[in-house]
């Protein structure tokens, strides 16, 4: 394999390496700042809190706690507001899968990757001609 393609397959990865950092960094502080728009009474749970969801592996669960309080928490400023809630569901659902997502993503993950790995030792052996 040249080895300009193999530099830039680096570079690439760096790039896609940094572009997810910082997603995984701002995520939390929108979180925080939702949490922290919405008046104290009404929270169910304090805003600080979403930052545990940077702790590897615990993420998996705190993310569905994270779900469950920042919508219910969301629901109730809606109410004391007196704002129409009749057809919001604040994201519940869409967090659940998201979750979901993210728990079913890292089971995945290893397998795809050692069959990938599988795939490209086949690869490499001569063929048999028969």
């Amino acid at each position: 394999m040249p080895e300009y393609l193999i530099v830039g397959a680096l570079i690439c990865g760096v790039i896609v390496f940094l572009v997810i950092l910082i997603a995984i960094m701002l995520f939390p502080i929108t979180l925080y700042r939702t949490l922290s728009a919405v008046h104290p009474d009404n929270r169910t749970m304090a805003p600080g809190m979403v930052f545990l969801v940077l702790i590897p592996m615990f993420h998996l669960i705190w993310f569905f706690f994270i779900v469950l309080k920042m919508s219910s928490s969301l629901q109730q400023e809606f109410i004391a507001r007196d704002w129409n809630t009749r057809t919001l569901l604040f994201n519940k659902i869409t967090g659940i899968i998201l979750a979901i997502i993210s728990v079913t993503g890292l089971v995945l993950l290893p397998t795809a990757i050692y069959l990938l790995m599988q795939l490209s030792i086949d690869m490499e052996k001569p063929a048999k001609i028969i």
